[in-house]
């Protein structure tokens, strides 16, 4: 999918969609819309993911803003402030400005059960998150892969 012109300061990539925070801080968004996932809300933005059908981003103000789907609860951004925020599939996380990783949305395989810790960064794949801890560790948590791919819970 071609991205609207403009200048673009962070960019993700979605499930058959694509989301841009512009110089300006807008968020803009293409490619498939089903389920509203690239209706991006007006506002000025700082970050921003996409995941399955839903994306995020945080405001300048630090709030967790979510749009699309919202099956599972993943759109349900609980309230408070953050600097980093990440999508999975059905789930999204974010780090706090006090380094708390904070889940929500599907809790399948332990996804959405944050370790107790701080932490400076954040990832999310399909159903699993890692997150680098302040004293630069790594920390995973959801399933655990076996050695010849296959899921272990």
């Amino acid at each position: 999918a071609d991205a609207p012109t403009g200048k673009y300061i962070a960019i993700t990539a979605g499930w058959h969609h694509t989301c841009a925070i512009t110089t300006t801080g807008d968020a803009k968004c293409w490619g498939s819309n089903d389920y509203g996932k690239a209706d991006a809300p007006t506002g000025k933005y700082i970050a921003i993911t996409a995941g399955w059908h839903h994306t995020c981003a945080i405001t300048t103000t630090g709030d967790a803003k979510c749009w699309g789907s919202n099956d599972y609860g993943k759109a349900d951004a609980p309230t408070g402030k953050y600097i980093a925020i990440t999508a999975g599939w059905h789930h999204t996380c974010a780090i706090t400005t006090t380094g708390d990783a904070k889940c929500w949305g599907s809790n399948d395989y332990g996804q959405a059960d944050a370790p107790t810790g701080k932490y400076t960064a954040i990832t999310a794949g399909g159903d699993h998150m890692c997150a680098i801890t302040t004293t630069g560790d790594a920390k995973c948590w959801g399933p655990v892969p076996a050695p010849d791919g296959v899921r272990w819970v």
